[in-house]
């Protein structure tokens, strides 16, 4: 339970012992506020009687402690309405969070795709060079075959067929690397588009 407290305080010139829970200051600040309008009012109205000052006092306090209490149901219904702004915007962000959450796993699965897409395709390319160098290999010993049969040694046609055989084989394995590195480079291509 709350201490009591008891303090003297002059209202419109005369002196009043007031008993409350309230602290001395306060009980102070609200008598001056009494002192203060029911002198205001008094010079408002030209004076008067005691009573009729404080039943005006009593209406104008009573008018100011409502318009408060209409202030602050407004501030009810504005906080109402803040709180509901807040739950939307929380939730705008927890959305937000997840859609980020999402793009950075999407963007580093695409960034895994690209490396994986870019080691094939330089793999591919390497295999290209090695097949290039090959069928330049043959084709010059081909044409070594070529021209030992058209001088001393003959070669039996038998060897030069298995020889173009072979080398058609190369060439055919070098034309589909060609193609399966284009392939890569246009996905390559895509996924650099998809991350700028």
């Amino acid at each position: 339970m709350a201490a009591t407290n008891k303090i003297t305080v002059r209202i419109y010139g005369q002196d009043y012992t007031i008993t409350g829970e309230k602290s001395p200051d306060e009980i102070q600040r609200v008598a001056r506020h009494v002192d203060e309008t029911m002198n205001a009012i008094s010079e408002a109205v030209g004076g008067g009687s005691v009573s009729s000052l404080a039943v005006l006092t009593a209406i104008n306090i009573a008018d100011e402690l409502y318009d408060n209490k209409a202030r602050l149901g407004g501030f009810d219904d504005e906080k109402e309405r803040l709180k509901v702004d807040v739950d939307h915007y929380m939730q705008l962000l927890e959305k937000t969070k997840n859609e980020f959450q999402q793009y950075k796993r999407d963007a580093r699965e695409s960034l895994e795709r690209k490396t994986l897409i870019e080691e094939t395709l330089n793999s591919k390319q390497r295999e290209n060079e090695d097949l290039a160098k090959r069928v330049a290999e043959l084709e010059q010993h081909i044409e070594k075959l070529k021209a030992q049969a058209q001088g001393e040694q003959p070669v039996s046609s038998e060897r030069v067929r298995e020889l173009e055989d072979r080398c058609r084989e190369v060439e055919g394995n070098y034309f589909e690397l060609q193609m399966e590195n284009i392939r890569l480079k246009g996905d390559l291509e895509r996924y650099q588009r998809e991350d700028d």
